[in-house]
């Protein structure tokens, strides 16, 4: 935006103010690693901080924001002791540990090392915390990330830097992965800067697959990919000294055509309606009609942010009007339309984001064109909090017709 702030989606006009400090912070880190940042943006991004740590602090997620913006300026080597002198004198006791880390290395970086280890408390304890899907999109993996950073930038040799590691790789191991994209980016940011200060390795190593062998490789980056590995057994044997760092990415169809369906904590629901607003229950369509998709969706247990709804059309099926509030000759939807934050439109699918409070369902209508005679398979719609992936939901999957 003009002013410096960042907003969550492309074309949007409103200020995401974590989301702001976020984007700021890995531009000043790739500055600091070395690639180009335009100074006219770096400039103004800069100035948005500035005026935002001099401001009113109105609840504790704007105390989080201001210790996380206190730590970026400072990291840019443009620290605000006054703004950190009062999170550290008046309001200590009111912010979180990630929040009370990220003071101690403003502090830190600024070259006040006294005051930094003082802030940093003598035992670490990345436990639970409440995930939320907005305002500060706080979650536990994300808190262990930020003090394993401020530590690898401060106290590399602090005896919580090795517990921070083991957090991260056992919450990754849990589930194969981090669940989202900034405790990706910050897990990585934080395990970066540990491992670039380890000694390079000296190894080599072979690739077998099923027993037989594959590949050589040895300390360089390399890279194998193939298509006949699905099913089969790979293994690794590796020689010398240092650590060797892999990972492995399948993708592909799954070949058993049953899609679970369930709700946790969110619903969605799709529904093909006639132009004039009846369901069209046998599934069976006209080419060339005109078809209106109705779309619902319902946090059952609290207000949920960022909310992705993910519909994958059946291949004899295009969009034609995602908003059809525009179209003439369909009055009955009148305002029962809900506007969604962000749309995006694909070839095979249309991705709406939307927020939704409690119980509270939101309807979207938008049009589609039977275009290809056949039998094809529907996919399912899904729907799944941005930030809390666990509260999800996919339902509708089946068959449809395209007859003449």
């Amino acid at each position: 935006m003009s002013d410096g702030w960042f907003t969550f989606w492309p074309r949007g006009w409103t200020r995401s103010a974590w989301t702001s400090i976020y984007v700021v912070h890995f531009l000043v880190e790739a500055r600091k690693a070395g690639y180009e940042v335009s100074d006219r943006v770096y400039d103004r991004m800069i100035s948005a901080l500035e005026r935002n740590v001099r401001t009113r602090i109105r609840d504790r997620w704007e105390l989080g924001r201001r210790a996380y913006a206190c730590y970026v300026l400072a990291a840019a080597g443009k620290p605000n002791r006054s703004a950190m002198l009062f999170l550290k004198n008046n309001e200590l006791h009111n912010i979180g540990d990630y929040s009370q880390y990220h003071l101690a290395g403003a502090f830190a970086l600024s070259g006040d090392l006294k005051t930094a280890s003082t802030l940093l408390p003598s035992t670490v304890d990345p436990g639970e915390v409440k995930r939320e899907s907005g305002r500060n999109f706080n979650s536990s993996t994300r808190a262990a990330a930020i003090m394993l950073d401020i530590l690898a930038e401060v106290a590399p040799d602090n005896p919580a830097v090795l517990r921070l590691v083991k957090t991260l790789g056992d919450r990754a191991s849990k589930r194969n992965r981090w669940y989202t994209t900034q405790e990706n980016a910050f897990a990585f940011l934080a395990l970066g800067k540990i491992f670039r200060k380890q000694e390079p390795g000296h190894y080599t190593g072979k690739i077998t697959i099923s027993g037989n062998p594959y590949a050589d490789f040895d300390s360089r980056d390399q890279r194998f990919t193939a298509k006949n590995w699905g099913g089969k057994r790979v293994s690794l044997q590796v020689k010398g000294s240092g650590n060797c760092y892999y990972y492995w990415k399948a993708f592909g169809i799954s070949q058993d055509p049953d899609i679970p369906e369930y709700d946790e904590e969110l619903e969605v629901r799709r529904t093909y309606l006639t132009k004039n607003g009846h369901p069209i229950e046998d599934m069976v369509f006209k080419q060339g009609d005109l078809i209106v998709g109705l779309i619902a969706c319902k946090a059952l247990t609290e207000n949920l942010d960022h909310v992705i709804i993910t519909d994958l059309l059946p291949a004899g099926f295009e969009i034609e009007n995602p908003r059809l509030e525009s179209r003439a000759g369909i009055e009955w939807i009148g305002r029962r339309d809900y506007r969604s934050d962000y749309m995006d439109i694909r070839d095979d699918r249309l991705l709406i984001s939307v927020s939704l409070p409690r119980q509270r369902e939101r309807k979207f209508y938008y049009a589609i064109r039977a275009v290809t005679r056949g039998k094809f398979i529907l996919p399912p719609i899904a729907a799944e909090a941005m930030y809390d992936p666990a509260k999800s939901s996919v339902s509708g999957t089946g068959k449809i017709q395209v007859v003449e």
